[in-house]
This record gives structure tokens, sequence and C-alpha cells, in this order.
């Protein structure tokens, strides 16, 4: 294929777009695009990974650490620590703020949080904070079982033009009709 590009487009061509593809797009530009302030990560971060990042702050409260001993202690230190070294590296060591840098944290956001889910439901947090937990997963589950019913209803009000009561009538006939199955089971 190079020698068919060369025929067709001419040596000059094939050159210059090689050349800016390969050598400015990927060497000459890397860190001047994106540039944003400190606390970016701050704001992006979080909301990226939601709804776990509500649950990880849990993981450095005291309460949370008080039994936690052996090889579990060890794993939580060890995604906490995954979690400040790649937010303080990445925001100290380049001028560019992508949020693509930080995706390799994001399985030490969800091992924090199954952590603390899982200590909420064997009672480890209290009966406080297991409450607001337990309360913060039915919430979520409910978000995200209305979430396809909301689009669907966006969909079918936007391309086939139906009311906004005849779509909440349908999405309440369709909640109700999986209520009553889940109830019947």
């Amino acid at each position: 294929w190079p020698l068919l590009a060369v025929h067709s487009l001419g040596l000059d061509t094939v050159w210059t777009v090689l050349h800016n593809e390969l050598w400015k797009g990927r060497v000459e530009t890397v860190g001047s695009a994106n540039r944003g302030p400190l606390w970016l990560y701050a704001l992006y971060f979080p909301g990226a990974t939601l709804p776990y990042s509500l649950l990880v702050p849990l993981t450095f409260a005291a309460v949370h650490r008080a039994d936690t001993t052996g090889a579990r202690r060890r794993l939580i230190l060890l995604a906490q620590c995954w979690i400040i070294v790649s937010i303080v590296l990445f925001t100290s060591i380049g001028a560019a703020r992508r949020m693509r840098y930080l995706i390799p944290a994001f399985p030490a956001v969800s091992i924090l949080a199954a952590d603390v889910l899982a200590r909420a439901a064997s009672g480890g947090l209290g009966a406080r904070l297991s409450g607001w937990v337990r309360r913060f997963e039915l919430a979520t589950l409910g978000v995200l079982c209305a979430a396809p019913i909301v689009l669907v209803a966006l969909w079918l009000h936007a391309v086939h033009g139906m009311s906004v009561w005849g779509v909440a009538t349908a999405a309440v006939a369709v909640g109700l009709f999986f209520a009553g199955w889940a109830v019947g089971k």
C-alpha cells in the first residue's frame, strides 16, 4: 500500500501527510493542547467515576479503618495510594490536563467503593453510616432503572411526536408492569 499511495498521490504529498500525522501531531504538539488549571481533575475525576466516587471518602474515615486487618487493609491502602498518586502525578508532571490520564485510577475507585458497600452490608460501618450507604444504593439503583425509561420517553417525544403526557403514561405503565412482575416472582 505505501507504493500505491506514493504512485497515486506523489511522494511529496505522502511525505507531508506522514510528517504532519506522525511527527507534528505526536511529538511537537504534546502538552500544548488541553491546558488547564491544577484543580481540573478535582472537578472531572469525581464526575467521571460517579456514583462510586461518592463512597470513596468513607474509606478514609477512621470508622472504616477501625477493624480492617490483614490483606483487606493492604488492598484498601493500595487503592487509596493508587488514586492519590495518580492525581498528584498527573497534576504536577505536565501542563496538559486530560482526563484519559486518570483512567487507570478508575479500578481503584471501584475497589474502594466495593469495600464500603461490603462493609455496610455486613454492618461494619455502624447503623447510621450503613443506613446512609443503603439509601445511596437504592437511589443509584433507581436512577439506573429510570434512565433507560427516560431516554426512551425522550426518543418517543422527539422522533414520534408523542405528547409529554402520553410518554409519561407509557413510562408509568411500563414501570408498573415490571414492578408487578418482580412482586409476582
